[in-house]
């Protein structure tokens, strides 16, 4: 080919990259911030900020996928403070950490950004592997339809590890076909490294080995050769490069593998039971097939695929079997799982195109050959013109429409707007997963239980009556959908939202209308008649049936401080019993049953309370400080003095026990100790705190008092 062509190729593909550049980028909700979709990548790299304490925390903590994405999203995350540190926008981590907390957009677009560059080198990738048995106009046409693949583009434009995946993919594909072709060392070490990156976004990027093992069997003449190359230097040399690069790339599986095997068999029975949500009507097979890959490819696409995998494997050659070994192997064990996703069957995508477009260019080659009529000038470029017309028009059909849909704001971005527009600051509000994202500066949220597998556990917790004296109870259905496929094992979840809808009162309710994203989002406000002043007794009975403890402590505790913080006091006081009739040693549960029996001014309960709490634990300064307010609250001074010196002693950064002694020694008149209290409280503060000035202003006010006649 001269280098006119060639030149016009490259530009060609370029052209290619630009459009899908566009149709990636061009509706990315650039100043969005919240991220509805799967965004674990983004989220874990600034956990390892490990905010609070020295130093990075290269750890992940989460094992369900591997810790290339997330180190990926780290490095952007600390370029992005780099350039803004230069750039003066960040002083220092603090900032930068504050930064992200008032308006995260500029993080969640380079997360998205992240996923767009991956999706464009897979596109690129394809382009190449596709050479290898493609002329470059019918390359270049598998370049197309990938940049107009509708899951491709959908997945791009999320944070997720299945985009960085099909890159990886790709490109050990590429690496493999060159293995099979040369048989030379730096292809073998090549589709190791390859594999290794793919494994290490998702762990299926394993199913790849058994395709290198193909493309090296391939390469002997005869199955007694194959069996002897398995012990070839150079297959096990690759297959070493690719272990040795995952435990490098994800060291902590080996230094944490507690947390490795937790996390991974969660993962295990997360595929095997599924998700809260699959149409129990429908198998997964059917799911993928009638489903997810003919709106992926498209009928006519889905047709030219079963054409091309016919003449394949009629024809038997060994470099293009090679291509059908992934995605078949990836879809047969992605289809045996309970669980489901469409983004699961995203890597085989991009080959299934490659098959499709080899499939209708050996028909082709074969119709003109025998067909003189396919050789004249007019049906030469017509009849392709055409074909690709119909092949893309369901695609893009898809595209134009999803499109459409992300023009138009998302469900939950208008409650979010209404809830800050009409409920007030300091409400608490009950939610569960939706990816609604409330500011905490603002409102208490109160999140509901919930589990995307086997939410049957969760059941004791979806009741109205815990949630009666909340301000506000979101409901959805986001999850209320995935309910009523399944009736008979989510009676219970059904029965939740009928009495939502019985017992409250619905205060707004933002539905998708037309192509509108997102789903219903209602919201709940109950009435005033059906609050009382105690939990039913069975409610409590009911948790005995929750699986594990951890979850009812905790749901108690956080149900507990919100009534708290709506002065329900003997609601709350009711939990803290109930906590410690199961876990009487839970000092948390303890001291705030202390608190709240003093806000019901039961001091005489509070101190028995308390003086209890301090005989299993008599160095606890918390409930030294409460039992100095409490003997203080009935006029035993000196005890009170005492227990509160004692407290802060014990723990010179508890800071509500220096408030007390100077409100004691303020009423007492007694300057002298008043500014040695006020003193030894300020050495412990920030100096630039708003609690250090005050009280430094509080010590001036003091000074110029005169002395207690």
């Amino acid at each position: 080919m001269t280098e006119k062509n060639s030149f016009r190729e490259n530009i060609a593909l370029l052209l290619v990259l630009l459009i899908a550049a566009i149709v990636r980028l061009v509706h990315i909700n650039w100043g969005l911030p919240e991220i509805y979709e799967e965004a674990t990548p983004s989220v874990i790299a600034w956990k390892m900020w490990h905010w609070g304490q020295p130093g990075l925390d290269f750890n992940p903590h989460f094992f369900n996928y591997p810790a290339l994405t997330f180190y990926v999203n780290l490095i952007f995350q600390y370029g992005l403070y780099l350039f803004g540190h230069v750039a003066g926008w960040f002083p220092n981590l603090e900032a930068y950490r504050q930064a992200n907390s008032a308006d995260p957009a500029a993080w969640i677009m380079g997360a998205r950004c992240i996923s767009v560059l991956f999706d464009m080198g897979t596109i690129t990738v394809l382009y190449v592997l596709a050479r290898g048995y493609l002329s470059r106009p019918a390359s270049l046409l598998t370049a197309l339809f990938a940049a107009l693949n509708p899951l491709l583009i959908r997945n791009s434009q999320s944070v997720n590890v299945d985009t960085p995946m099909t890159f990886f993919a790709a490109a050990s594909l590429y690496c493999i076909g060159n293995v099979y072709r040369t048989g030379e060392w730096k292809w073998y070490v090549r589709a190791g490294i390859s594999i290794a990156l793919a494994a290490s976004s998702k762990y299926n990027g394993a199913f790849l080995l058994p395709v290198l093992l193909a493309a090296h069997l391939f390469r002997s003449e005869s199955i007694a050769r194959a069996m002897r190359s398995i012990f070839d230097i150079r297959l096990i040399s690759s297959a070493g490069v690719a272990l040795a690069l995952f435990f490098a790339l994800n060291p902590f599986i080996l230094l944490s593998f507690r947390e490795f095997y937790q996390d991974f068999s969660f993962e295990e029975s997360h595929m095997l039971a599924g998700h809260l949500g699959i149409d129990p009507n429908q198998g997964t097979l059917s799911y993928y097939f009638m489903n997810v890959l003919p709106g992926a490819l498209g009928l006519i696409m889905m047709a030219a695929l079963v054409l091309s995998v016919v003449v394949i494997l009629l024809k038997f050659r060994k470099d293009q079997i090679l291509l059908l070994i992934f995605p078949v192997l990836y879809l047969a064990v992605i289809q045996s799982w309970t669980m489901r996703a469409e983004r699961y069957a995203l890597p085989a995508i991009p080959v299934l195109i490659l098959v499709s477009i080899l499939g209708i260019s050996t028909l082709w080659q074969e119709l003109t050959q025998r067909f003189g009529v396919m050789r004249s000038g007019a049906l030469r470029i017509a009849l392709p013109i055409i074909l690709i017309v119909l092949m893309l028009f369901q695609p893009v059909a898809a595209d134009i429409r999803y499109h459409a849909s992300l023009s138009l704001p998302d469900t939950r971005a208008v409650a979010k707007e209404w809830i800050l527009q009409h409920v007030p600051a300091g409400a608490v509000i009950a939610e569960q997963p939706i990816g609604m994202a409330l500011p905490d500066s603002l409102y208490r949220v109160f999140p509901i239980p919930y589990l995307a597998v086997n939410i049957e556990r969760m059941s004791q917790f979806y009741d109205t009556r815990w949630y009666e004296d909340l301000d506000v109870v979101v409901g959805s259905d986001f999850d209320y959908q995935r309910y009523r496929k399944d009736p008979a094992r989510y009676k219970h979840f059904l029965t939740y939202y009928d009495s939502l809808r019985a017992r409250f009162n619905v205060i707004y309710e933002a539905n998708p209308a037309g192509l509108q994203p997102g789903p219903g989002v209602w919201l709940y406000q109950p009435r005033p008649e059906i609050q009382r002043d105690r939990f039913d007794k069975d409610l409590f009975e009911q948790l005995t049936a929750v699986p594990e403890s951890v979850w009812v402590n905790r749901f108690l505790h956080n149900l507990a401080y919100m009534l708290i913080s709506k002065s329900k006091f003997g609601k709350a006081e009711q939990i803290f019993r109930e906590i410690l009739s199961v876990e009487p040693n839970d000092m948390n549960a303890r001291r705030s049953l202390v608190g709240v029996l003093l806000d019901q001014d039961k001091t005489g309960p509070a101190l028995q309370e308390a003086q209890s709490a301090l005989q299993s634990s008599p160095e606890d300064a918390v409930c030294l400080g409460l039992e100095g307010k409490i003997y203080a609250k009935v006029g035993r001074t000196g005890e009170a003095e005492r227990s509160m010196l004692k407290a802060i002693t014990i723990n010179p950064k508890l800071e509500f026990p220096y408030d007390d002694l100077l409100i004691m020694y303020r009423d007492q008149r007694d300057k002298k100790k008043a500014l040695d209290i006020l003193n030894r409280h300020l050495r412990i503060l920030d100096p630039q705190s708003q609690k250090a000035k005050l009280v430094a202003a509080d010590i001036q006010t003091l000074q110029r008092l005169p002395e207690k006649p």
